[in-house]
């Protein structure tokens, strides 16, 4: 089965019309039934929240051979889940958003350490540089390596949050 037959099955399973789910998802019914006829695929951040809405894994949306039968995070089938208590959006979480999570403290202290050292480090040699006067020869080296090493860990850290963050 591909996407817009999976889309258009769970939706029907959970006998919603294509302008409730859309509503509930805040996009157009005509948004739905181009998912649906495969004419165009949801973005990302709606995907996560469609599977959440219909009951079903992302994986279960992307992939062509997911398991018809959904099973939750703890292994049970998702009649079991519902019954014993798990929200639509706990299902969600457990399947979709573990690909994805926002640096935790840890990480943040680390990206700022490292840009906000990098930063200084670039800016106090680049005033170095420009206000010694006498043998600007002999110290003019050693303020640029420290500049581009500023510069370094600016961009350390910037990469690190863009890996950290996914």
């Amino acid at each position: 089965m591909t996407i817009d037959e999976k889309i258009a099955k769970a939706r029907r399973e959970k006998r919603l019309t294509q302008e409730e789910l859309a509503d509930r998802l805040g996009v157009s019914r005509q948004a739905v039934s181009k998912w649906e006829s495969g004419a165009a695929l949801p973005e990302t951040d709606k995907l996560a929240r469609l599977s959440g809405l219909l009951g079903v894994s992302c994986d279960y949306l992307l992939c062509d051979d997911a398991e018809e039968e959904q099973e939750n995070a703890s292994g049970r089938p998702k009649q079991e889940a519902e019954a014993a208590g798990q929200t639509l959006m706990e299902e969600k979480d457990a399947r979709c958003l573990h690909r994805r999570r926002p640096l935790t403290g840890g990480g943040v202290a680390v990206v700022a350490i490292l840009v906000v050292a990098g930063a200084l480090l670039a800016l106090l040699s680049a005033i170095m540089l420009f206000t010694v006067q006498d043998n600007i020869e002999l110290y003019a080296p050693t303020f640029i390596i420290l500049f581009f090493v500023g510069c370094a860990l600016v961009l350390i850290g910037v990469i690190v949050k863009l890996f950290l963050n996914k």
